[in-house]
């Protein structure tokens, strides 16, 4: 089997400007049609797991691609490649004849069996995505029906082509994260030019959540900081009409509360990857959020002195991607800005 003939395609595929998900939609047909194989997986890190992004197969069933591994069972994944393939320079391949058989296949997360079991798959063959010693995803090709001994000629032409695949790969993850990158800067200097305005206090929180809330996804923002109200200390809301009643600092059954007292983000109510709402404790007592159903971020406002407020998002956008860690990052950051005007603010009222 000649890998140029896949990989040429590949190439000019990508000086051409084409998109990932193109390019490994192809790279997965030619993959199985070469191979003979049944179908073919191509699973790319996103935030800190594995999603399949494109797959294959001859009877136009796609029974994985949209799945989702979590950070756990990414790493047990990733843990199979290297404690096979220390050196970074080379390209791995796992051969599984039959998977009722192999070891390996008992470390299968349980979300995906049923998968294996719909497909019929009996064989597969692993092949890690890995360029300049950074881990980007892996192939994972698949026969149906019989199990299969794979070749040497079958491995080696599947290395050849994964060669190409893990360079390509990481070129792309690298000019999307100078994008990403690029955008974050850009929302956090628009975000600066919003708090030079110390006068219009109202308006500057609501536009500056607004943008923020709309860069990481979310359709909704509140802003609350911390007051007195008839002598009861209080978390009072900064923008008018999204959520906008006043929470009590004694109530320890409010999520809000719980994040501005502890100084800590929260996520509430994360969709998980069958799409389920996962509701999280608060106090360690799990109880109704107080976003009802919707997923919630949470963001303290902090100085080192003390705690100032919490910057509320909620409801995901249409179409918005899955939320992973990087974008946590992100907003803790956007936060001290938050916190940075709410203090200097406060000491303009003073």
């Amino acid at each position: 089997m000649d890998s140029s003939k896949v990989t040429t395609p590949i190439l000019q595929m990508l000086r051409g400007g084409c998109g990932m998900s193109d390019i490994l939609q192809y790279a997965c047909q030619a993959l199985t049609e070469s191979l003979n194989a049944t179908r073919c997986v191509a699973w790319i890190v996103v935030g800190d797991g594995f999603e399949a992004k494109q797959e294959f197969s001859v009877d136009g069933k796609n029974h994985f691609q949209g799945a989702v591994l979590n950070s756990i069972d990414s790493m047990n994944v990733v843990l199979q490649f290297l404690s096979r393939f220390t050196d970074e320079s080379k390209i791995g391949v796992i051969s599984v004849p039959n998977i009722e058989e192999d070891a390996a296949i008992q470390s299968t997360p349980l979300t995906l069996r049923p998968r294996f079991a719909a497909a019929d798959t009996k064989a597969r063959l692993l092949g890690q995505l890995r360029s300049r010693g950074i881990f980007s995803g892996f192939i994972d090709i698949q026969q149906s029906e019989h199990t299969r001994d794979w070749t040497e000629t079958d491995c080696h032409f599947f290395e050849e082509v994964l060669l190409t695949l893990s360079v390509m790969v990481q070129l792309i993850f690298d000019v999307c994260k100078v994008g990403a990158d690029f955008e974050d800067l850009n929302a956090m200097h628009n975000l600066t030019i919003i708090f030079q305005d110390i006068e219009n206090h109202k308006d500057v929180w609501k536009k500056a959540a607004t943008l923020v809330a709309s860069h990481l996804g979310f359709e909704h923002s509140q802003i609350y900081l911390e007051s007195k109200a008839d002598g009861t200390e209080i978390l009072a809301p900064q923008i008018a009409g999204a959520a906008g009643q006043s929470l009590d600092l004694t109530d320890s059954t409010n999520e809000i509360v719980e994040v501005f007292r502890a100084g800590r983000g929260k996520i509430c109510n994360l969709i998980t990857d069958s799409g389920q709402v996962c509701p999280a404790p608060v106090q360690g007592v799990m109880t109704k959020s107080w976003f009802g159903d919707e997923m919630a971020v949470l963001f303290p406002l902090k100085t080192e002195e003390k705690s100032l407020g919490v910057l509320c998002l909620w409801q995901r956008l249409p179409d918005s991607p899955r939320w992973i860690v990087q974008q946590r990052d992100v907003g803790l950051t956007f936060a001290q800005l938050f916190a940075d005007y709410a203090k200097r603010s406060s000491l303009d009222r003073q």
